[in-house]
């Protein structure tokens, strides 16, 4: 590719030094600059790319994209001047890998919560149509045969149109994908072109990266901007109707549905049940009214339901389909995942918000006949405020709480447990921070029609301790020790 397509519709500054020259490859990470690439320096928090621009000069790199600030005598490069380097790499990237987003249509989900159980079921409900699909977010990115595991919930732009490129040549027509709040504010998905977008729920959390409730709000506010500015025809919004932040989010002049639970919206359920295998409610859409029932659990899962039917209704898919396709729905990995043997349950799922904590506590204690215990702890480097707060939610909703590490990362685990005791009372609690032995001494607990929750990591098959990374997995503890209590009862 010739440097000069690869600036195609960028703002550049000025460019000192050859512009006829051809391009092998693109990188913001001086390690894998190889000769022929262009080299983009991002300023971090904690690094800054343009000290590494004479480093990848002796690699091979034959141009660098720096902001105005920079100045560099020159040494036989070519230097390209922009505003803003991050928003430069998000359209290079799209501009070296074909603008694929403008061939595919792009389904963005954003919010606090439920981005990753939306976008299973639209993505189920995609296939249902038989259409070929592919799926980015928080647990993998995924399409045909193909499941990469996620480092990203949104991935980094360079990272993010290759994987769309190589969609786009698997012949993938409709991507859902999870829109981080990092990914907003870091202009990742600034060249995405796309067809809808999702609103799930705006609830504290972040505030570690975004520094304040508002900073945060504005990040998701963002995702409405590049719906606005999208190439796309027929675009449309889907918003979650009983959420006090999103209902004041403007909405432009795009067609928009929203979804809950109370009747104003324009998609709402009424007369629900649930049960530990499924939720059945009565449906008031535009496109159908009556009963559904689907295999999950809760009314956290129901909004997630409902938004995925709002989205299903806009875009035009057949209505019955979406519903039978809703009934087989499977289980996504580490959301309310249960697990029940001899009349005990527990209960696997990634709550980690204040939020998605008191929610998920509510929906077991009403499913529980016996008493509810929840294992939780809160992530290290991370925003501290909610700690207490979870602290709070968990000793005053279950009938015992025991606190654990989560991810303490460099934070010594012991010193983010003293943050959350802040905000517990009364006596029913203790405290062990291995992880491990807190959900074997929980599940100990138990008696014939109690529930243990534990909840943090989900999916999550690792556990971060300093600069360490080591395999852990809530589910396979959890099931471990269900077929360990098995045998022993067997053998008995």
């Amino acid at each position: 590719m010739q440097l000069k397509q690869l600036l195609k519709d960028i703002s550049v500054e000025k460019i000192i030094g050859d512009k006829d020259i051809s391009i092998k490859g693109i990188s913001s990470h001086s390690a894998e600059v190889k000769q022929g690439y262009v080299f983009v320096a991002l300023r971090g928090k904690s690094r800054d790319g343009h000290d590494f621009v004479s480093e990848v000069t002796k690699k091979g790199a034959v141009a660098v994209v720096i902001d105005k600030n920079f100045k560099l005598p020159l040494n036989g490069i070519t230097y390209i001047y922009v505003q803003d380097t991050q928003e430069a790499l998000a359209k290079i990237a799209d501009n070296y890998y074909g603008s694929p987003t403008d061939h595919m249509k792009i389904i963005g989900i954003t919010g606090t919560n439920g981005k990753t159980t939306v976008s299973y079921l639209i993505d189920n409900i995609l296939k249902s149509h038989g259409l070929v699909t592919g799926r980015i977010g928080t647990i993998d990115y995924c399409w045909g045969g193909r499941v990469i595991p996620s480092s990203h919930t949104t991935p980094p732009p360079i990272f993010l149109s290759e994987i769309f490129n190589k969609m786009r040549t698997d012949k993938v027509k409709t991507v859902v994908m999870e829109v981080s709040s990092h990914s907003l504010v870091q202009k990742r998905v600034d060249a995405v072109q796309f067809d809808s977008c999702i609103f799930t729920n705006i609830q504290r959390d972040h505030l570690d990266y975004h520094s304040t409730v508002s900073d945060y709000i504005s990040s998701k506010r963002r995702l409405i901007d590049l719906l606005y500015s999208s190439s796309k025809q027929n675009k449309f919004l889907i918003i979650n109707g009983d959420d006090e932040v999103l209902k004041s989010f403007p909405i432009s002049n795009l067609p928009c549905i929203f979804y809950g639970l109370n009747k104003t919206n324009n998609v709402y359920a009424s007369e629900i049940e649930f049960n530990w295998n499924s939720t059945t409610f009565n449906l008031n859409s535009p496109w159908h009214k009556g009963k559904v029932e689907v295999p999950l659990v809760g009314n956290f899962n129901l909004y997630n339901v409902l938004a995925a039917i709002s989205f299903a209704g806009m875009d035009g898919l057949n209505i019955n389909t979406v519903i039978e396709s809703l009934k087989n729905i499977k289980q996504v990995t580490g959301r309310f995942q249960v697990f029940k043997k001899n009349g005990i349950t527990t209960i696997v799922d990634y709550a980690h918000t204040p939020d998605a904590l008191e929610k998920v506590i509510e929906t077991a204690r009403k499913l529980t006949n016996g008493k509810l215990i929840t294992i939780f702890g809160c992530g290290g480097n991370r925003d501290k405020g909610k700690r207490p707060i979870m602290g709070e939610i968990s000793s005053k909703k279950s009938d015992y709480t025991i606190i654990t590490s989560d991810n303490p990362r460099s934070e010594d685990p012991l010193e983010i447990i003293k943050d959350i005791k802040k905000g517990v009372s009364g006596s029913n609690w203790c405290i062990e921070a291995d992880r491990a032995k807190a959900i074997e001494q929980g599940i100990n607990m138990l008696n014939k029609g109690d529930v243990l929750l534990v909840a943090g990591k989900g999916h999550e098959s690792y556990q971060v301790l300093k600069d360490t990374v080591i395999p852990f997995s809530d589910i396979e503890i959890v099931k471990r020790h269900f077929i360990s209590n098995d045998s022993k009862k067997d053998s008995n």
